[in-house]
């Protein structure tokens, strides 16, 4: 097995951006501050960007490409 085959390490990361996406939606909706819920936005949109990044990589190193 290579360097960067074991797919653990990325697993985990999924995860947490996971729990992380969670969290984010939950002070999205909760939060009156216009501003903030903006930030919260856009700190979403990141993390969700980042797991689509995640699966993409999860893809080519559970499938060997």
């Amino acid at each position: 097995m290579r360097t960067g085959d074991d797919p653990a390490p990325l697993l985990r990361a999924q995860g947490a951006l996971e729990q992380l996406c969670t969290f984010l939606e939950t002070v999205l909706v909760t939060t009156p501050d216009a501003a903030t819920r903006e930030k919260v936005e856009q700190t979403l949109h990141s993390a969700i960007a980042r797991l689509a990044t995640l699966h993409h990589r999860i893809d080519r190193v559970k499938g060997g490409h």
